[in-house]
């Protein structure tokens, strides 16, 4: 008896451990599609956007094949970039993989960048002129910053941060007395409809100094999906979340703040994504019914 139910425990690790090297397999090599629907008032009819974030040096096909092919055939208005497309130690060949990406999506859409912390890391550790070469390849850079435009017929205001809450760079001090948030505040004062990528969520959900802030909808990354997610649980773990966090992926209402949080793309440093399929998220604007 008890051989048999050894054998049964051993039969059961193994197949768990197939099925999780299956997983992770698919998680290096496939891409998902996320669908959201965002209701945002002063849109004057329909956008499609795509939001993309957390690459982390990784090619999906040779030069990032899949993950363009992908993106096109959602024929987006527009396309969202929300940071850590690189590390903060990139060498030449991922920098420049990163930066042909930005310029291809560009011959897609419109491409809208707001840096992740691996972004600045980068820049403040290794090269300054990084904001410029992004700028080369046509896409909007935006960082504590917001532009002016319009998307599919609609004048918008697109706006971008990595986020104040975890920045990593202050001292103790600062994050007790944090910036003024100006960008935030000042985005969607006139009314005209605010988007704006944020990377790091915990930086509107953690923090009660987004009751100021005035976007219609934030477009997050940063949190990887939780890395590892557990059928029926969610994800393990997030970065300043830690462990089982709830605000991993998907659509969530803080603060009286509409965001969404994409899964990204990538593992988290050398532990891989299983159970957790890296997406682009495909969110379609609608404007708000008219009363």
């Amino acid at each position: 008896m008890k051989k048999t139910l050894l054998y049964i425990l051993l039969s059961v690790l193994i197949l768990c451990g197939a099925v999780t090297g299956v997983s992770v397999v698919l998680c290096r090599t496939q891409i998902a599609v996320t669908e959201y629907e965002a209701v945002v008032e002063g849109l004057q009819g329909e956008a499609k956007i795509v939001l993309i974030s957390d690459l982390h040096g990784m090619s999906f096909g040779t030069k990032n094949v899949r993950l363009l092919t992908l993106t096109a055939e959602q024929k987006p208005d527009a396309i969202f970039v929300a940071g850590d497309m690189i590390n903060e130690d990139a060498d030449g060949e991922e920098l420049g993989e990163f930066l042909e990406l930005l310029e291809r999506l560009g011959n897609i859409a419109p491409v809208y960048f707001s840096p992740g912390n691996k972004e600045m890391d980068y820049i403040l550790e290794k090269d300054e002129g990084l904001i410029g070469k992004i700028t080369d390849t046509g896409a909007v850079y935006l960082c504590d910053s917001f532009t002016e435009t319009e998307i599919a017929g609609s004048t918008v205001r697109v706006g971008g941060s990595l986020g104040h809450f975890y920045n990593y760079s202050w001292s103790a001090e600062t994050r007790r007395n944090p910036p003024d948030y100006a960008m935030e505040k000042e985005i969607g004062s006139t009314g005209v409809p605010a988007l704006v990528m944020l990377h790091m969520p915990e930086s509107i959900v953690l923090d009660r100094a987004a009751l100021e802030w005035t976007g219609d909808l934030y477009l997050c990354g940063h949190t990887h999906g939780g890395v590892i997610r557990i059928p029926g649980i969610g994800g393990l773990f997030a970065p300043a979340q830690g462990y089982f966090p709830e605000y991993d992926r998907g659509s969530f209402t803080v603060w009286d703040r509409e965001l969404i949080i994409g899964a990204g793309l990538a593992g988290y440093g050398v532990i891989p994504r299983a159970f957790n399929m890296p997406e682009i998220c495909v969110i379609t604007l609608k404007s708000a019914p008219s009363e």
